[in-house]
């Protein structure tokens, strides 16, 4: 069963790791996973939707107007209803095609002289004038939220604001900057193991820090599951983060590894390990912060879209497949552009969808002392949603909306 949900936003929203990058292309793949999964039966064109333009029908005139709009009509995105032939193309929309012709007569003969050949003009594309990480941050992350919240998670347990945290999986390392920001104590590790994204982090958000905020972050390019080794240097004083004089083990108040990172692990015994080596960083007195989302639309096939007009561009969440034996999801995040370009791809994931019992008992048998589950309230009725997440708060039920995100805190004592 396809579903296709558009969303048009004209403020901002307030990480997960990228497993792929893309180069700047046309956004036709993204056209064609539409129509692959309406050959499929999964309720495509007999729904009348404008599944490929992935608008609803409020949306709609924008299309048929002729504006490049959601995937660019430059890229013959069309509407799949039954009045619409999905694959043909948009005669007045179409990309010019260079093709070859046959010769003149009087070109058939071979002339003496060479003519220069004229240099292709390549004009910037719209695509290249971002970076998929930005992109990114600019469509799902809100990272001042998510570290406001790790005060919260601690403090409801200890009555005491964290000093100190480390991210996993940090990505870009721009919540790890946040929480620097926070407050003038507050120090912070981030791990992450790709090279390039760690990079574009140091240059976009490490170096916007003031020299000393700067001294109180630490950035480590590894594998989370090694944590940080006794013998990485420190830019702070030891004495914050180690137990007791004969430890010299680096722990933290908080470890949070957000964006549904963690589900990385697909295995249970790998997930309970990593679980442990946490619990083993931690204060006595700390907490792991998590993330989850789940609900029926959480194991559908779909393609949905948000609108960013006030930045000119649309993104694209894609779950390509479920398997409801291993509760394995693949899934991709798209951008595209009114020119027609676009990063198709630009991050895939193959993780597996925890339930929250599953993710609970898990936690428990890596030995955190509770586990707290924190919901999110809803909207009130008749307010717009507005791209931004609620407010969190403790929870011990919860009815099975649609969709749902929920924060998860593991508590060490």
């Amino acid at each position: 069963r396809l579903c296709v949900i558009t969303i048009e936003c004209k403020a901002s929203p307030s990480s997960v790791p990228a497993m792929r990058l893309s180069s700047v292309q046309t956004m036709e793949p993204v056209a064609e996973a539409v129509d692959s999964h309406n050959k499929t039966g999964d309720g495509g064109a007999d729904s009348g939707e404008d599944l490929r333009s992935g608008q609803t029908d409020e949306g709609k005139h924008e299309a048929g107007s002729g504006s490049s709009d959601v995937l660019g009509v430059a890229t013959n995105i069309q509407s799949c209803s039954k009045a619409t032939d999905p694959t043909a193309p948009s005669a007045s929309t179409e990309q010019p095609c260079r093709t070859a012709q046959a010769p003149k007569k009087a070109m058939m003969r071979r002339k003496k002289t060479k003519r220069a050949k004229k240099k292709a003009s390549h004009p910037r594309t719209e695509a290249q004038d971002w970076n998929i990480h930005q992109l990114y941050e600019y469509s799902v992350q809100s990272p001042q939220a998510d570290a406001e919240f790790l005060e919260v998670a601690f403090g409801d347990r200890y009555r005491r604001s964290p000093r100190t945290i480390r991210e996993d999986f940090c990505g870009t390392a721009v919540m790890a900057c946040e929480w620097i920001k926070l407050h003038p104590d507050n120090k912070a590790c981030g791990i992450h193991l790709d090279h390039d994204t760690l990079e574009y982090g140091k240059e976009n958000h490490v170096s916007r820090l003031t020299h000393e905020q700067q001294s109180r972050l630490m950035l480590i390019e590894g594998d989370v599951l090694d944590g940080v080794p006794s013998s990485h240097p420190v830019p702070w004083s030891k004495s914050t983060t180690t137990s007791n004089a004969d430890d010299d083990a680096i722990r933290f108040n908080v470890i949070a590894a957000q964006n549904f990172s963690w589900m990385l692990f697909q295995d249970r015994r790998q997930l309970r390990e990593y679980f442990k080596t946490c619990r083993d960083a931690l204060h006595e007195e700390g907490c792991m912060v998590l993330d989850l989302h789940g609900g029926p639309d959480a194991q559908t096939v779909c393609l949905e879209s948000t609108k960013h007009k006030d930045v000119g561009f649309t993104y694209w969440w894609e779950q390509a497949s479920f398997d409801a034996i291993t509760n394995v999801a693949r899934c991709h995040i798209h951008f595209s552009f009114p020119d027609g370009t676009g990063h198709h791809k630009a991050f895939s994931y193959e993780w597996r969808l925890w339930s929250l019992p599953e993710l609970r008992d898990v936690l428990l048998g890596a030995h955190f002392h509770k586990v707290q589950v924190y919901w999110e309230l809803e909207e009130e009725e008749g307010d717009a949603f507005d791209g931004n997440f609620g407010e969190f708060v403790p929870a011990k039920s919860a009815p099975n909306d649609g969709s749902w995100i929920a924060y998860i805190v593991a508590y060490k004592s």
